[in-house]
């Protein structure tokens, strides 16, 4: 996320949470977290995330719209996989935007990673499960009303990201291809 923002300062804004960090966070304003990404419903308007993504709405060229970046094992539940995306809230509001958005996104992944990496190979996921707790793309994409989504990425295509620039321009130019081909024409 940081290596992101940094590749396109005036376009990407980057929050990094750390768990330790956000349930010290959550324990001062009076609720109990085990996964950060999970918040009660009732505490979301409080809680840091909320706050920081409202503040940074302002001031873009673009409407803005929120990816929740997230790790996962090469191996996800038995399953080799690099990329899996989570769309559940943003269909949940809008599901026409959501599912041009998603099939661009996987289409233009496929096309310019290296054909190593597979992409959404994880269809019971969808970033979006649990209705008690509310998820940070859910937030997004439910409450604050921007497009949002979760992704999971591999942690040999994080580490590839990191040490060579070529998937990150190819995971940047996709979420830059979709969004001016769905959202902004």
């Amino acid at each position: 996320a940081t290596k992101l923002s940094q590749k396109a300062p005036n376009e990407v804004t980057a929050i990094v949470w750390e768990q330790k960090t956000a349930k010290k966070s959550a324990l001062r304003n009076g609720w109990q977290i085990d996964d950060p990404n999970y918040m009660p419903l009732e505490k979301v308007k409080s809680s840091p995330f909320y706050k920081l993504v409202s503040a940074n709405l302002i001031g873009h060229e673009k409407d803005p719209f929120l990816v929740d970046l997230h790790g996962m094992k090469d191996l996800h539940d038995g399953i080799s996989c690099d990329v899996s995306l989570g769309f559940g809230a943003w269909l949940s509001v809008d599901a026409p935007t959501a599912n041009l958005f998603r099939n661009c996104f996987v289409n233009e992944l496929i096309a310019h990673l290296p054909s190593k990496y597979k992409i959404d190979c994880l269809d019971r996921f969808s970033g979006n499960k649990n209705r008690e707790k509310i998820t940070l793309s859910r937030t997004a994409a439910v409450i604050i009303r921007i497009p949002a989504f979760q992704v999971e990425l591999s942690r040999r295509l994080r580490a590839e990201m990191v040490s060579s620039d070529e998937a990150l321009d190819a995971f940047y130019d996709a979420l830059n291809t979709c969004a001016d081909s769905v959202l902004y024409s």
